[in-house]
């Protein structure tokens, strides 16, 4: 029996990681063709908004989004939580 996972979401914050999305999201793909992938992006100056633009158009639910609020973990909880109803990380939650 093979598990869904069109309901869930894989959170990637992002700071200058365009060498690692690379090779990371087709192999999210490959393994979990259903999944969403939500990256948050802090504001990185490698080239990484301009890949997650190019990769976008080749994965339906990859939701690239951008912050410049120089704090990843503020940024991935503040605008995952506009993303989804709810947002639980770690033990934090927000509604």
């Amino acid at each position: 029996m093979s598990m869904s996972y069109s309901k869930s979401i894989i959170l990637v914050p992002t700071l200058d990681e365009k060498e690692n999305l690379e090779k990371l999201i087709p192999e999210i793909f490959k393994l979990m063709p259903e999944i969403s992938v939500l990256i948050v992006d802090d504001n990185s100056k490698d080239g990484t908004q301009e890949l997650d633009e190019t990769l976008k158009h080749n994965y339906n639910n990859l939701y690239p989004l951008y912050s410049y609020f120089n704090n990843l973990a503020i940024s991935s909880i503040i605008l995952s939580s506009r993303y989804t109803n709810s947002l639980s990380i770690s033990g934090i939650s927000s509604i």
